[in-house]
């Protein structure tokens, strides 16, 4: 019995010592099985996933709100650059596009948002709910907000530079 628990245990450090996140900051995340990175940054052109999912201590929206917060994931191309984490930044590029989407087992649409609180009334000018749309960076301001648009203090701080 005890050399088939051991050997339980050493394949289960086995695989999760074969996990390899794609940066330390990840790495460390998994380790400490927790989902939340302050500061998220996306290339140009990649693919930004916003699911649903608790809120994550030190996340903007914590103790706000109801208990659900958004986290994002970001693939360039089929390469997964961050897996999914919830952030209180999302960093992009200026004079760059990006494709939005939400997950699809989610039902919060989404908006760009002048405020942290974002609700619809706090919507960007030309800026309706969406559940995926391409953004050009050089025609939102500097700093703005991915919010829910029925639900405020679930989105995150988004800032061009």
């Amino acid at each position: 019995m005890f050399l088939f628990v051991a050997t339980i245990v050493l394949l289960f450090v086995v695989l999760y010592l074969s996990y390899k996140p794609t940066s330390l900051v990840h790495q460390l995340s998994y380790m400490k099985r927790i989902a939340f990175d302050s500061s998220v940054q996306a290339p140009p052109g990649s693919t930004i996933t916003v699911s649903v999912g608790p809120k994550e201590p030190g996340f903007i929206g914590e103790g706000k709100g109801g208990p659900v917060g958004y986290y994002v994931t970001v693939k360039d191309k089929d390469k997964l650059i961050v897996p999914k984490v919830q952030t209180n930044e999302l960093i992009l590029q200026k004079n760059s596009s990006y494709y939005l989407q939400r997950d699809q087992r989610d039902s919060h649409p989404m908006i760009l948002s002048s405020t942290s609180l974002g609700t619809r009334k706090d919507a960007l000018p030309n800026q309706q709910e969406f559940f995926e749309k391409e953004i050009q960076t050089n025609s939102l301001p500097s700093t703005f907000y991915i919010s829910c648009a029925n639900h405020p203090y679930m989105g995150f701080k988004v800032i061009v530079q």
